[in-house]
């Protein structure tokens, strides 16, 4: 069994796992988008062509998400699992919300 932290707040709470999980692909999809901008206009990497929910949106979207696998890691590794469990939440939110929004152009046969 765990012992308690004596610390108001605990990093290891289902609270900083939800606020982490959340975060984290928010602030990686603003990263990757930099990134990708960054590059684009040093013409390493192609502009997009149409603007709206195109391939490289799209792209981002599944980086951003996939950037919480960096705290799901650390959590693991660290022994943290209410803070997994936290982080769990949002990421499958952020999944389904990507599968919602891009459902057209996934499973159009």
């Amino acid at each position: 069994m765990k012992e308690k932290n004596s610390s108001f707040f605990s990093w290891d709470s289902f609270l900083s796992g939800l606020l982490i999980g959340s975060c984290v692909p928010i602030l990686g999809f603003a990263l990757i988008q930099i990134l990708f901008d960054t590059l684009a206009s040093f013409g390493l990497m192609d502009y997009a062509s149409s603007s709206g929910a195109g391939p490289r949106e799209k792209t981002i979207g599944l980086l951003a998400i996939c950037c919480n696998i960096i705290p799901f890691n650390i959590f693991k590794n660290r022994r943290m699992d209410y803070a997994l469990r936290g982080c769990v939440l949002p990421t499958m939110l952020f999944v389904g919300y990507w599968l919602y929004r891009y459902k057209e152009m996934l499973f159009s046969f």
